[in-house]
């Protein structure tokens, strides 16, 4: 198990998939700088919207005051960018999984007799480390960078610490059952447009489903969590739902892509 995942990590790393995503968080770093050098008339929403007189959405210039802009405002508007990592792990996972059917890297793998649990947790548990790293260093490369032009702005106490670390792990955790899923969409339809056109309009689906379905079922929508946590700080009944509900998609997908995989015709 250990070496196979040390094998993922290695192609991950090198991979110029996620090569590409790393220069693209980058440039999302680099875009928020120059919003927030116009920010009294540059502002940026990628998905937004009010629902029970509350906004959510990814808003990249969170700035209050243009004239005073503070360091910790940075890293909101870092999250922002959010949406441009879901589509990144769809691209990820096609990467490691469907380009694995096509060139037979799977069927020599299985060769040497490795378990095909093992095989599949461990491109899963590549993708986990791989986004998590980019979801962190966005927000966090964009606050220092804006903490050394501007200043941190408050008090550098353990609750801002903790608040930070508190929203980096309930995106993650978020991450992890979006990740799941598209696992295992991959793993049944082997095919890397269909998926990356699955996840766009997964990404875009809360914005058509408000009117659709009533707002207690779409809470549970991964991105609409996102969406959430990115524009404000959620309530302690949001943050245990978060956790519950990606927990348990996470578990059930992760269940289901092994099962489908263990069970595959592999050529």
């Amino acid at each position: 198990m250990y070496n196979l995942v040390k094998s993922e990590l290695y192609k991950l790393r090198y991979g110029k998939t996620y090569k590409g995503l790393i220069i693209f968080s980058l440039w999302c770093v680099l875009m928020t700088i120059i919003v927030s050098i116009n920010s009294d008339t540059v502002h940026l929403e990628l998905m937004s919207g009010t629902f029970n007189n509350r906004s959510y959405g990814f808003i990249i210039n969170t700035f209050t005051n243009p004239r005073s802009l503070k360091g910790i405002e940075f890293f909101m508007s870092g999250l922002g960018w959010t949406p441009i990592l879901v589509v990144g792990v769809m691209y990820l996972i096609s990467f490691i999984t469907c380009d694995e059917y096509s060139i037979g890297t799977y069927k020599n793998l299985l060769t040497y007799g490795h378990e095909r649990s093992n095989v599949y947790i461990a491109k899963l548990f590549s993708v986990f480390i791989g986004i998590s790293i980019l979801i962190c260093a966005v927000p966090i490369i964009t606050l220092f960078i804006g903490t050394i032009m501007h200043g941190f702005g408050i008090s550098l106490t353990i609750n801002v610490v903790v608040h930070m670390v508190k929203t980096l792990s309930l995106i993650i955790v978020i991450f992890m059952s979006i990740a799941s899923l598209f696992m295992l969409l991959a793993t049944i339809i082997k095919n890397k447009a269909l998926i990356v056109t699955i996840g766009i309009a997964f990404l875009i689906s809360p914005m058509f489903l408000t009117n659709m379905i009533p707002f207690e079922i779409l809470e549970y929508h991964p991105i609409f969590m996102l969406m959430d946590i990115c524009s404000q700080s959620p309530e302690l009944d949001t943050i245990n739902r978060i956790i519950i509900s990606s927990i348990v998609t996470t578990v059930v997908f992760n269940i289901l892509g092994i099962y489908v995989f263990k069970n595959q015709d592999i050529k």
